[in-house]
C-alpha cells in the first residue's frame, strides 16, 4: 500500500510542461492536452513520436528530455504498458542522468518493478541503489523507513542469481532468475552510473541476455558498455560481441558490417581483429560459398 502511495505521489507533477514558441514544443503541448483529456491509441502513440523526435534532434537539453520522457513512462504505465514504461524511464536515468528529474525516474522504475511488473527482488535493488545515490533526497526517509524495510547486500543477491542462472539438473539456463540477474545489473548500474563495479556487471548481463536468446538485451547491454565505459579493459569486446550478435543471431548483415569496420578501424591489434575481419569478409554467404572462398585459399 505505501509502495503503491509512493508511485502515485511521484506523478502528481506531471502535466507541468509550458508551450513555447518553438513549434515543436507547442505541437507535442496541444497533443499533451488531448492525450490528457482521453485520447485514442493512436494519438498516445503520435505524442510518443513527437517526444522521441524532439529528444533525438535535441540531445543537449537534458531537463526537458527527462520531463518528457518521464511523461511518456507515466502515460504508459496509466494504460497498463508496464513494460514501455520501464524502456521510457531506462531511457531517462541513462541518457539524462543528470537531470533533476533522476531522483524520481528512479523511484517510479523501482515502483513498478515492485509493484506491477511482479519483480519485487529487482525493485528492492532500485530502492537501495536509491538511498546509495541519493541519501538525502527528500524522500529518502520514506523509502528507508516504510518501503524497503530489510537490508540488501548486493553482493550476496548478485552471488547467490549467478549461481543460479545456470540449471544444472536441467541441463539449460534458468530464463526467469537470468532475467532477474539482468535487471538487478541493469537497476544498479542505472542509478549507480559511476559505481566500479557496473562494467563487469553490465558486462556479464550482457552474456548472459546473449545464454537465454534475447538478443535486443544483450546487444544494448553491449553498446551500453562499450559508449558508456570506453576504458574498460572488455570495451572492445563489447564491441565486437555487438557485431558478432547482429551477425549471428539476428541477421541484421547491415548492422554487423558498420560495427565490424567500426571495431577493426578502432582497435586492429586487438585479440579479435583477425575473426572480426574473417566475419566482416563473408558477411551475407552461404556456408556453402565461404567453403568455397577457404577452397580456393
Amino acid at each position: 500500500m505505501r509502495t503503491t502511495l509512493l508511485a502515485t505521489l511521484l506523478l502528481l507533477s506531471l502535466w507541468a510542461c509550458t508551450p513555447d514558441t518553438d513549434p515543436e514544443l507547442k505541437a507535442i503541448a496541444d497533443l499533451e492536452e488531448k492525450v490528457e483529456r482521453g485520447a485514442s491509441n493512436d494519438k498516445i502513440e503520435e505524442l510518443m513520436g513527437l517526444y522521441e523526435k524532439y529528444i533525438a534532434g535535441h540531445p543537449e537539453e537534458v531537463e526537458q528530455n527527462a520531463q518528457f520522457l518521464h511523461k511518456a513512462a507515466f502515460i504508459q504505465y496509466s494504460g497498463h504498458r508496464y513494460a514501455s514504461a520501464v524502456k521510457y524511464l531506462k531511457d531517462a536515468l541513462r541518457k539524462f542522468y543528470q537531470s533533476a528529474k533522476t531522483p524520481e525516474n528512479a523511484l517510479f522504475l523501482a515502483s513498478i518493478y515492485k509493484n506491477q511488473m511482479n519483480n519485487p527482488s529487482v525493485g528492492d535493488v532500485g530502492y537501495y541503489a536509491f538511498l546509495e545515490a541519493f541519501p538525502n533526497h527528500e524522500k529518502a526517509g520514506f523509502v528507508r523507513d516504510s518501503v524497503l524495510t530489510h537490508t540488501i547486500d548486493l553482493a550476496a543477491t548478485i552471488d547467490s542469481l549467478r549461481s543460479r542462472i545456470y540449471d544444472e539438473s536441467a541441463n539449460r539456463y534458468n530464463a526467469e532468475v537470468s532475467n532477474e540477474f539482468i535487471g538487478t545489473c541493469e537497476m544498479y548500474g542505472l542509478l549507480l552510473p559511476n559505481d566500479e563495479k557496473n562494467p563487469d556487471l553490465l558486462y556479464e548481463a550482457a552474456r548472459t541476455a546473449g545464454y537465454i536468446r534475447s538478443f535486443p538485451n544483450a546487444v544494448e547491454l553491449y553498446e551500453w558498455v562499450y559508449s558508456a565505459y570506453p576504458d574498460y579493459d572488455k570495451a572492445s569486446q563489447a564491441l565486437f560481441m555487438m557485431a558478432f550478435t547482429y551477425d549471428n543471431e539476428m541477421r541484421n548483415v547491415d548492422r554487423a558490417k558498420v560495427l565490424y569496420e567500426e571495431f577493426l578501424q578502432k582497435y586492429p591489434t586487438d585479440d579479435f581483429a583477425d575473426d572480426a575481419l574473417v566475419l566482416l569478409q563473408n558477411l551475407g554467404k552461404s556456408e556453402e560459398e565461404i567453403l568455397k572462398n577457404l577452397q580456393k585459399k
